[in-house]
């Protein structure tokens, strides 16, 4: 299955690049992320375990993530990730995918907390730590809505 998964994301790419759409990645994650998480929660540690599960264990995306906060920064290790060596080939073909994390992110706490919270999010940084490993880091600031 990995095998034809990986022909079809790189054939996808292709595809969207001819038709000028290459950096897709953020809409489907988007879309990805308001068809996985819940609707409603109010306990930030719950969503960030709820992604943790997504991410390693629903989607396999990726071997590990480690998440910690810090204040208002969300600081995800991702180790393993599946993706990477699908989007570096990718790269060296002149088509940037882009990766999934933010937007899967940004759209489950829109999903998640828009109820109750008014959002604020952001990516601060990004690093590639391997050639599956990086490192992300977001600020993240939920407010109580008043009602």
């Amino acid at each position: 299955m990995r095998a034809l998964f990986e022909e079809y994301y790189h054939s996808l790419h292709r595809v969207l690049k001819k038709e000028g759409r290459s950096k897709y990645s953020f809409i489907v994650s988007r879309d990805l992320g308001e068809r996985l998480f819940p609707s409603d929660a109010s306990d930030f540690d719950g969503f960030v375990s709820g992604m943790h599960d997504i991410i390693t264990k629903r989607l396999q995306m990726a071997d590990t993530m480690e998440t910690r906060r810090s204040g208002d920064n969300m600081h995800f290790e991702i180790r393993g990730c599946m993706l990477c060596p699908l989007n570096a080939k990718l790269c060296k073909n002149g088509i940037e995918p882009g990766c999934i994390l933010p937007g899967l992110f940004f759209a489950g706490l829109k999903k998640t907390f828009k109820q109750s919270f008014h959002i604020s999010a952001k990516t601060v940084s990004f690093e590639k730590t391997g050639e599956s490993d990086c490192d992300w880091v977001f600020h993240v600031k939920l407010e109580p809505t008043r009602k």
